[in-house]
């Protein structure tokens, strides 16, 4: 059994565009909230805690969801490494 981590993790690629993706959308929504809460003349009209859920949701996702990608990435390549050398192995 080959338990070797370095195969199946990878952050190149499109892998590493999606979690830049991520956080790239997080921090514009972040931003969006904190300037909405705190500016006067915006109709964005939330109270501190709304603001405070808001932000921890986003944070979660943003983990949640490049989680789920380096995830299913892993399990691609893992995928791919059988395929591809496990006709070498067997015999």
């Amino acid at each position: 059994m080959n338990d070797n981590y370095q195969i199946n993790f990878s952050l190149k690629g499109f892998t590493s565009i999606l979690i830049g993706a991520y956080f790239f959308i997080a921090g514009f929504f972040i931003e969006t909230i904190v300037k909405g809460s705190l500016a006067e003349e915006t109709s964005l009209d939330l109270p501190s805690k709304t603001t405070e859920i808001l932000i921890i949701t986003a944070v979660l996702l943003v983990f949640l969801f490049s989680s789920l990608t380096l995830f299913f990435n892993g399990k691609k390549m893992r995928r791919n490494y059988n395929t591809n050398f496990g006709m070498i192995i067997t015999n």
